[in-house]
């Protein structure tokens, strides 16, 4: 097992021109407790009259060069006149030369630490160079300033695989003082991150800076585990409200930034700019209130300045940019950052090797070779200079690394040694069925927008609250970004929760994404309970519904294919956590028996878990109530949200953004998320004549409304046609679409299984009597074949009368297998009327039970005397005649 290590660097009191006499070089091992140094070195660093010359003429080169491209340093004034543009080539001489120079000038301290330290190679090894904010001036640039804008990562002393990254330190203490076990909170199950995310003033279309902080909001929602809360361009005030008033653990900003003297500047929104000086306190205080906020992101320009105000501050770690970077390449980086670090493939490519996450300071490692790689590639050689280098940690020696998991406050559990057991099974099955084959092939309009959600305690009962107290209390609209995981997910106790909606508002998206996180947190935690999804309309499917465990079992084994003791025992010990979507699928009539059902089902397994889904009109329609802790309502899209997806699309929905501004059907159609995806699907790059014109043609003597929602299915599901050719013309494939659905609804299901389809599934009552007949006479068939081979060999030798023994053996068992099913008919017509007064009630349903057995008995006795009526006479001439 690696232990992580910490180099520590100081290089003391010096400049460039008189070195740095007194540095010292320690090896740590940082516990729990403090830091334990393992081994202290002093040595000299010379002194380098070059490398100020050398670092300011790259950026005075590399700022004439990064002027022309976006950046996210918004501030600066991009009107140069008479100023040669460096070329790419230039600027990348410039930053092989700065390394070079740095390699030179730390050649002697290389040497004498490779003879003195004894360094591991089993060992992981973090380095932080500790660079007080004090210093004397080099020309612009004051000493520790210089230092901390060096790419020290780039020493070829840490080129070794077991050296991760080179973080900086601007607090002018070692002093560890790390937060006990105690101090942080302790959650039953895996924490939700909690991240602030500012998303600053991006620039305008005319601005040559204008950046696509969209583009890091939907990279965050992406991130499993995490609560994302989204301000954009929020006001001083807003700001403050939203840092105060609950625990974050997890700052971040994307926008326009830059370092003014010895302080930070963020661009929040086009009036105003806030300096990080003024939120200080602000953060401190919550920091000290919550214990939160471990990490702090700027993907913004010229960062150091942001740094140098927060390192005093308790967060463990800081990640900025040193200097303006190219938008792109924030984003590439970010992707790259998030993806190590939370151990999800935010990438669409492979999985990273660690499911767990890697460390904080081996995540910008790799992020930054990422990055390194985006730009090397062969079509961005000539637009983008190397710049992998800028990005950089600060790290508050008080305060222990950070993770993912520690973050999340997830087990050591190896799960590794649990994958053929029936829970994994069940864990893969319930991601393959409906993570694999359904969400992930659902249309994502979350990834664009951010859907508005209501939580109304209103809508349900808390039977932990005293009567009616939760209904005076108000409808609360939750910030931007709030998803219904997240708010489940900061349920106390027994969750359960109801997600209410408008027909294609994404409830059944919203619940699909609660198991896909509960499914990998039952992974890594084996005592939580295994997330089920399963569909309320097959409740009341027959004519008596069934007590809700007892159709939990039925369901569990109809759809997931385990035995019913398994699926009796996960109900009864309260392992599962249920997630039942369709409550308004249920027969009207039987909604409200459903909801007792449900509620008497948690009265009785007080400790399982729920989520249940449904149309808000349907909900409402019912007297009765679920007994659960909240409800949460998926609003329609505003007409901002619907504003800006247009804008984000661009010209390929221009024709529906024109068509909308005129069109009342188009306008109330864009306001359900389900039919903006079919629109962005089906209409994409049509003008608003080809719209228009289309709609022209259709003579149907329907409302303008009707007519484009008709419009509109049709093109969507000949697009998705297009998108996978199959054999079979347009016309039939819709036919049997169609013919599906509606076998579907008529059962009360939600999903096709094939292996649950059955012959009165077939569309024409003479198509069923001749798969009947059909079936039984190639059973018949069978049997009779099997029985005269097997009889004809224990009777005679003589093939000639074996083969004779064929036909009325197969005639007998196809008669025989014909006359079960008029049995069984007769039995249903006489049997259950059948009734004695005298004879105990048990045993009448006894009797029930085995008159089953009986068509089955008459059958097979009718076989075996048909059998013998032609079959004996043949056999004993054949013996005769071989006497």
């Amino acid at each position: 097992m690696k232990i992580t290590k910490r180099i520590l660097i100081n290089l003391g009191e010096g400049d460039f021109d008189q070195g740095f006499s007194k540095a010292t070089i320690k090896v740590q091992e940082v516990t729990r407790n403090r830091p334990n140094n393992l081994r202290e070195l002093e040595c000299q660093i010379p002194k380098s009259l070059d490398i100020p010359d050398i670092y300011q003429n790259w950026q005075k080169n590399y700022d004439a060069r990064i002027k022309f491209s976006r950046t996210r340093a918004g501030f600066k004034n991009n009107q140069l006149t008479n100023v040669s543009i460096p070329t790419i080539s230039d600027c990348n001489q410039k930053t092989e030369a700065l390394q070079d120079k740095l390699n030179h000038w730390l050649n002697p301290v290389k040497i004498q630490l490779e003879q003195s330290l004894e360094l591991s190679p089993e060992d992981e090894f973090d380095v932080v160079l500790h660079t007080p904010n004090i210093g004397s001036e080099i020309g612009s640039e004051s000493t520790p300033n210089l230092l901390q804008k060096l790419p020290w990562h780039c020493w070829d002393f840490f080129a070794q695989d077991n050296f991760s990254d080179v973080a900086l330190s601007f607090s002018n203490s070692e002093q560890v003082n790390l937060m006990s076990s105690g101090a942080e909170p302790i959650f039953p199950r895996p924490k939700r991150v909690k991240i602030l995310c500012i998303l600053g003033e991006p620039g305008d279309d005319q601005h040559e800076n204008k950046i696509d902080v969209e583009a890091d909001r939907r990279l965050l929602r992406k991130i499993p585990g995490a609560y994302c809360v989204f301000l954009r361009q929020p006001t001083r005030s807003e700001f403050f409200h939203f840092m105060e008033k609950e625990r974050w653990d997890f700052l971040f900003f994307s926008g326009h930034s830059k370092t003014d003297k010895d302080t930070g500047l963020l661009k929040i929104n086009p009036e105003e700019t806030l300096d990080i000086q003024e939120i200080k306190q602000t953060i401190q205080t919550a920091i000290n209130q919550y214990q939160g906020m471990k990490l702090a992101i700027f993907n913004s320009c010229d960062g150091l300045g942001l740094a140098r105000q927060l390192a005093d501050l308790d967060i463990a770690q800081i990640i900025i940019w040193r200097e303006p970077v190219p938008d792109k390449v924030a984003q590439e980086f970010l992707k790259s950052f998030l993806g190590f670090f939370t151990g999800k493939n935010l990438q669409e490519k492979e999985d990273y090797t660690s499911t767990e996450g890697l460390s904080l300071y081996r995540s910008v490692q790799k992020a930054r070779l990422e990055v390194q790689n985006y730009i090397e590639d062969l079509q961005r050689q000539k637009t983008l200079p190397q710049v992998s280098w800028l990005p950089v940690i600060h790290h508050n020696l008080a305060k222990e690394s950070i993770t993912w998991k520690q973050l999340r406050q997830l087990p050591d559990i190896d799960i590794a040694s649990n994958k053929a057991s029936p829970r994994e099974t069940l864990l893969k099955r319930v991601e393959k069925f409906w993570i694999k084959g359904v969400l992930d092939k659902s249309l994502h309009i979350e990834e664009t927008l951010e859907l508005g959600l209501i939580e109304d305690p209103s809508a349900v009962i808390n039977p932990s609250s005293q009567q009616g107290e939760n209904s005076s209390r108000q409808t609360q609209h939750l910030p931007e970004g709030t998803r219904a995981i997240d708010v489940f997910g900061e349920l106390e106790n027994t969750r359960t929760m109801l997600i209410l909606g408008r027909s294609g508002s994404g409830k059944t998206t919203a619940l699909l994404e609660i198991a896909d996180e509960l499914i990998s947190d039952a992974r890594k935690n084996t005592t939580l309970p295994i997330p089920v999804v399963l569909n309320l309309s097959s409740w009341a499917g027959e004519k008596e519904p069934k007590p809700l465990a007892q159709w939990l079992v039925t369901e569990l084994n109809r759809i997931y294919q385990f035995s019913e003791k398994q699926c009796k025992d996960w109900v009864k010990n309260q392992q599962l956590l249920l997630l039942l979507d369709g409550l308004d699928e249920v027969r009207e009539s039987k909604r409200g028996d459903c909801i007792r059902a449900i509620n008497q089902f948690l009265g009785s397994y007080t400790e399982t878990e729920m989520v249940v889904c449904s149309r808000i009109r349907d909900y409402h329609k019912i007297s009765e109530k679920l007994q659960f802790k909240t409800a949460v309502f998926y609003r329609q899209l505003t007409d901002q949200q619907i504003q800006r997806y247009f804008d984000d699309a661009g010209d390929a929905l221009s024709g529906v953004k024109e068509l909308k501004e005129e069109d009342e059907a188009i306008q109330e159609l864009v306001k359900s998320p389900l039919t903006l995806n079919f629109i962005a699907v089906a209409y994409k790059g049509q003008t608003k004549d080809d719209l228009n014109n289309d709609l022209t043609n259709d003579l149907l003597d329907i409302s303008l409304f009707e007519k484009r929602r008709k419009h509109l299915l049709d093109a969507y599901i000949q697009k998705k046609l297009e998108e996978k050719p199959v054999k079979f013309s347009k016309k039939i494939s819709q036919k049997w679409l169609i013919w599906i659905a509606d076998q579907i609804t008529q059962r009360e299901r939600k999903e096709l299984l094939i292996e649950r389809m059955q012959p009165d599934w077939l569309p024409v009552g003479i198509q069923q009597w001749l798969y009947s007949v059909g079936f039984r006479v190639i059973l018949g068939l069978i049997a009779g074949l099997t029985t005269a081979l097997h009889f004809g060999t224990q009777v005679t030798d003589d093939i000639g009368v074996q083969i004779s023994l064929v036909i009325p053996s197969v005639i007998a068992a196809i008669v025989s297998c014909l006359s079960f099913p008029v049995l069984s008919h007769l039995r249903t017509i006489t049997i259950p009327g059948f009734r004695v007064e005298f004879i105990p009630q048990k045993i009448q349903k006894l009797s029930q039970k085995l008159s089953k057995f009986i068509p089955g008995i008459l059958s097979g006795l009718l076989y075996i005397i048909i059998t013998a009526l032609m079959v004996y006479p043949m056999v004993e001439e054949g013996i005769k005649d071989d006497k």
